[in-house]
C-alpha cells in the first residue's frame, strides 16, 4: 500500500505537516506531492 500526501501553502506550514504525517506514518508508505 502506498499513500500520496498532496498538499500547497505559500507560508510552509502544511510542508512541515505533512513532513510529520509522512515521518509518523512511515516515507516508505507516504509519497509527498505539492
Amino acid at each position: 500500500m502506498n499513500i500520496g500526501l498532496f498538499y500547497g501553502s505559500s507560508t510552509c506550514y502544511t510542508e512541515m505537516a505533512a513532513e510529520k504525517i509522512r515521518d509518523i506514518i512511515g516515507p516508505e508508505l507516504v509519497t509527498l506531492h505539492i
